[in-house]
């Protein structure tokens, strides 16, 4: 397309006014200059006005033959003279004098002053000859008329001018000129028609109307112009008319309404449109047609039509000039300037726009070389569709469809092209980027150059980058229509700190699948990490490795496929393995993230350390340090205890686990079961991993033998780092159960201590106790404080105690009193009181002595019960007991 808008611009910028000689527009102007050379009048006025004859008169009638008559500024002959009924007739009649000579085949003089001439009359000077039918010579009421009838035929010898009319008449005393019927005015290739001529002498102007048409060759072509009138004055030398006016030139049309030529200036006043071949093409303001001494041809106004009107103004050795919004038009293009000069070479400066029906290009300067056939435009912007060209500089040859572009930048629907130089073919679909190559887009191509041959690109080499990515290619070759991608040689590359390498490639951008050639390697020296396959894939943009096999600093591990994604994630599936010293991990489904060392795991998985094994059914871990997040874990040591949890967060180095729903725990070399819906449980691993300490929050259980706590808050310690010292604390809601041979106690306190080690636990506040057995009743009993010694089976009640057994009546109170479980006895210390209801009425003798025992084996044991208590209350440790 940008052939065929220089095309348009050759015909109207260059060709514009250069095939009508510099005398054309000059023949518009000539067939006026030649009427007032006519109305010169100087052949007739010399002839007949200034040297009048008369002849006498004669009152018979008198005829003379071979009369001649000799003045002083004139001779007169005729072949017969008849002077009748006073009109005197010449026949054969030449009249000459020395400004030239008149001739008919018969003259005569009416009424004494009015000479008319008849029958083949011609006339002739120096400079003019004239034919007619008739010529008449008459006064009119003190005016002067000449005439001539009858095809009138008038030449000017010098200016090679003639006039021809159907009547010619001169008056006002020879100074107004009247041209009427058939008036035709040539000038060598030039005629001017009208049917109706007037000319004044004294103003200068001429005037034509009347069916007014110019014909005029130009180059072997026949110009016409057609208006209503016509006006002209000789003394500014301008012909002018405000009338609508047509021009026709070869197959166009050129309408315009109203203007003016004066000396080689050709102006139109407005409304100009050129048609061709009934279609309107191109519209205008105005037009100027100027000759001065550089030749200069300039149109102005607002422009638009068909560069095909080129053709109406020719002019060699000149240039073009149109200003202000120009705009030149045909089917398939449009340009657009502020101005537009043109000579050999076509200059469009200002706010340039091109627009084709596939392109627009918009420039401040464009120029065409019409002897090289170049165009050339600097700073240009091209839009095709939906593709934006910018470059620094333009050139186009036009003989082989060629060019060149500069600092070129292509966006196109989110990609950006730039390069330094571009050469192009278009006829070839061959394009060749060089220097600076970049593509744009979702990563960042760059080419040391680029060849487009139609659709396929080929590169010697070029880099492929992204935010995380560096890819190194070399002999690259890449189909558009087909979207595939082919390299044979070795492709290297970086992504975030991670190389990689292969042996070659073939891809298809389209399908986003590609095969790798040869082995593929990954690799991290920094963070000690490589992964190598034999054979690998492009699905989707994923890399597909089959059978990898790597080493991340000292773990190695395998799979049957692994995935690479653009994360820098390796998902792994199919028969995981991940091992190094007293570690291993086994799955399915694994995503391992090398950067951070972390396994994923998306099914089942068993991790094995040199102390426990765990088995989870999703959770990821955290290799270097063993950080583990799992769900459904189950922790198993080598000795057996067992930890258990919906969701478990493991940290090695925190040496504690977080558990959450269902945590269970069941420590063998103990005997101790805890639950609980929340949990921290410590541990060390110095030189195995063994637990410390468990904390258990919201629905706390624990077990150790008969002993059961259960509380909203637990904490159990083994004694690891304490001395071997194993302790039990719990509060809120607590409950502690112990299981008798023969029955059951359940005790209830704000909190409680418990020593596991020596079995003495301590309880404070609130103390409830509710025993039960099967053979001794129940007991209830209430104190603020509470010791209970599990291997004797004894509760210490302590201050405000009260005590109530439920076979018989008997009611204890006291600061201090002692509960033996297994005996169900209750003795009481210091200061104690009894409510037993003795009838011993009732009684029988044995009663009576058991009774009686009882009260003497309590006062006997209140002085060993209030040394204890003190010590207790003292805050002694139970431990030094």
């Amino acid at each position: 397309m940008i052939l065929k808008m220089l095309n348009s611009l050759k015909k109207v910028f260059v060709n514009s006014f250069s095939r009508v000689k510099e005398k054309s527009l000059s023949y518009i102007r000539k067939p006026s200059f030649v009427l007032f050379s006519i109305l010169f009048s100087v052949f007739f006025y010399n002839l007949l006005v200034k040297e009048r004859f008369v002849l006498p008169k004669i009152d018979e009638d008198i005829v003379t033959l071979d009369l001649k008559y000799f003045a002083s500024n004139f001779d007169l002959v005729a072949k017969r003279g008849i002077e009748k009924a006073g009109n005197r007739f010449l026949y054969g009649m030449v009249l000459d004098n020395e400004k030239g000579k008149v001739s008919a085949g018969y003259a005569y003089i009416k009424n004494e002053k009015d000479l008319i001439f008849k029958q083949g009359v011609s006339g002739e000077n120096e400079t003019w000859t004239f034919k007619s039918d008739e010529a008449r010579y008459i006064e009119e009421e003190g005016d002067t008329v000449f005439s001539l009838f009858g095809s009138v035929d008038t030449y000017n010898k010098k200016k090679e001018i003639r006039i021809k009319s159907d009547n010619f008449r001169l008056s006002n005393n020879l100074t107004k000129l009247k041209l009427r019927g058939n008036v035709v005015i040539e000038d060598n290739d030039v005629k001017l028609f009208s049917e109706v001529g007037d000319y004044d002498e004294n103003t200068g102007d001429l005037s034509i109307s009347d069916s007014v048409a110019v014909e005029l060759v130009a180059d072997g072509e026949k110009i016409r112009i057609e208006t209503l009138g016509l006006e002209y004055n000789s003394e500014t030398n301008e012909a002018f008319t405000e009338d609508d006016f047509k021009m026709f030139y070869k197959d166009l049309e050129i309408n315009g309404k109203g203007f003016v030529v004066k000396n080689k200036d050709f102006v139109t006043y407005n409304s100009v449109t050129i048609t061709s071949e009934g279609e309107t093409h191109i519209f205008a303001d105005n037009l100027k047609y100027v000759d001065n001494v550089v030749k200069l041809e300039q149109l102005e106004g607002k422009y638009k039509g068909n560069p095909i009107a080129s053709n109406i103004f020719e002019q060699e050795n000149g240039k073009t000039v149109m200003k202000g919004n120009v705009i030149l038009s045909d089917s398939d293009n449009t340009i657009q300037c502020d101005n537009l000069v043109t000579e050999d070479i076509v200059k469009a400066t200002g706010s340039v726009v091109l627009t084709s029906k596939d392109f627009t290009l918009t420039s401040e300067d464009l120029s065409y070389d019409e002897n090289n056939k170049v165009l050339k435009a600097p700073q240009s912007v091209i839009n095709r569709d939906k593709d934006v060209i910018n470059c620094s500089s333009l050139e186009y040859f036009e003989k082989d469809e060629s060019g060149t572009m500069t600092d070129m930048v292509l966006v196109s629907e989110g990609r950006t092209i730039k390069a330094k130089d571009v050469r192009f073919n278009i006829s070839e679909e061959k394009y060749e980027l060089e220097n600076n190559v970049e593509i744009l887009g979702d990563y960042i191509v760059k080419p040391n150059a680029l060849i487009i041959d139609k659709n396929i690109y080929l590169a010697d080499y070029l880099e492929v980058i992204d935010d995380k990515t560096v890819l190194t290619l070399t002999n690259c070759r890449y189909d558009s229509d087909s979207g595939d991608f082919v390299t044979k040689d070795r492709i290297t590359g970086m992504r975030d700190d991670y190389r990689f390498e292969t042996e070659g490639l073939s891809y298809n951008s389209k399908s986003k699948d590609g095969i790798l050639e040869g082995a593929v390697l990954v690799e991290n020296p920094e963070d000690k990490f490589e992964i190598r396959s034999n054979s690998a894939k492009i699905e989707d943009d994923i890399l597909i490795m089959q059978s990898p096999q790597g080493i991340r600093d000292e773990v190695e591990f395998s799979s049957d496929l692994g995935r690479y994604d653009e994360e820098g994630v390796f998902a792994m599936s199919g028969n995981f393995v991940a091992e190094k010293k007293d570690f291993k991990a086994i799955s399915d489904e694994v995503r391992f993230d090398v950067k951070r060392n972390i396994l994923s795991f998306e099914t089942e998985a068993d991790i094995y350390t040199k102390e426990m094994f765990v088995n989870l059914q999703k959770g990821n871990i955290a290799v270097d340090d063993e950080q583990l997040n799992g769900e459904a874990v189950v922790v198993t040591r080598d000795n057996g205890d067992i930890l258990k949890a919906d969701f478990i967060e493991a940290s090695r180095e925190l040496e504690v686990v977080n558990a959450q729903g269902n945590v269970f725990g069941d420590l063998e070399d103990k005997d101790i079961e805890f639950k609980s819906d929340k949990g921290r449980i410590f541990f060390i691993s110095k030189d195995e991993d063994r637990f410390t300490r468990a904390e258990l929050n919201s629905s706390g259980y624990f077990n150790k033998d008969e002993l059961t706590v259960k509380a909203d808050f637990i904490e159990y310690d083994n004694g690891v780092e304490k001395k071997d010292i194993e302790m039990l604390y719990a509060r809120d809601n607590l409950k502690i159960t112990i299981e008798l041979p023969e029955g059951k106690a359940d005790m209830t306190s704000r909190y409680a201590f418990y020593d596991l080690n020596r079995e003495i636990g301590r309880m404070k506040r609130d103390v409830v106790i509710t025993a039960h057995h099967i053979e001794h009743g129940s007991i209830n009993a209430k104190a603020d404080e509470a010791l209970h010694d599990k291997s004797a089976n004894i509760v210490n009640l302590k201050k405000n105690v009260s005590a109530k057994g439920t076979k018989s009546d008997l009611k204890i109170e006291g600061d201090d009193i002692e509960f033996d479980m297994s005996t169900f006895m209750l003795r009481g210390r210091g200061k104690a009181g009894f409510t037993y209801n003795l009838d011993k009425g009732n009684m029988s003798k044995e009663e009576k002595e058991v009774a009686d025992e009882f009260i003497e084996e309590y006062e006997e044991d209140i002085e060993s019960i209030e040394s204890i208590m003190s010590e207790f209350n003292s805050g002694t440790d139970l431990n030094d007991e």
